[in-house]
């Protein structure tokens, strides 16, 4: 009964019939063929480099690539819209400074209450409304200036 169980283990093992030897010579002729039908890989030397020095991305002698899009418009139309750019920064920093200012003086009523001023609840709903105005000219100048940035414009048009 033990010979029978010993049989019985070792049979799978012979029935495979595939030894090492076998398995290196499948992978040697498929490394053939796959050289074969390849296409062989450029080899560089130092003869080779020499051959082509100067000849780099960065050789001042070499001409310039072309540019990735056409130059469109005049000189005339690029101070214009300078001009454009520069009058809508100045505009909206002067809304958020004058915005600000009456911001300033609206708190100053709050804290100090004099004779004669408005009273209280009227200073702080001043206050709040100011406050409200500050921060629309702030989003205002920051819509400009990502606008600015997501059309290209030099950030020099924009200070």
């Amino acid at each position: 009964m033990k010979a029978l169980a010993v049989v019985f283990c070792l049979a799978p093992a012979l029935a495979l019939g595939q030894s090492l030897g076998d398995a290196a010579q499948r992978e040697k002729e498929r490394r053939k063929k796959a050289d074969a039908t390849a296409s062989p890989s450029p080899v560089f030397t130092n003869d080779n480099l020499a051959a082509h020095k100067g000849q780099l991305a960065n050789d001042p002698n070499a001409s310039p690539p072309p540019p990735d899009r056409p130059l469109t418009g005049a000189p005339s139309d690029s101070k214009q819209k300078e001009t454009e750019w520069r009058q809508r920064a100045s505009a909206a920093r002067a809304r958020l400074e004058r915005a600000k200012q009456r911001y300033a003086a609206a708190q100053n009523r709050v804290v100090v209450p004099h004779r004669g001023m408005v009273p209280l609840q009227n200073a702080q709903q001043q206050t709040d409304t100011a406050k409200a105005e500050v921060e629309t000219a702030q989003r205002a100048l920051d819509d400009l200036l990502e606008s600015a940035r997501r059309q290209n414009i030099p950030a020099g048009w924009v200070q």
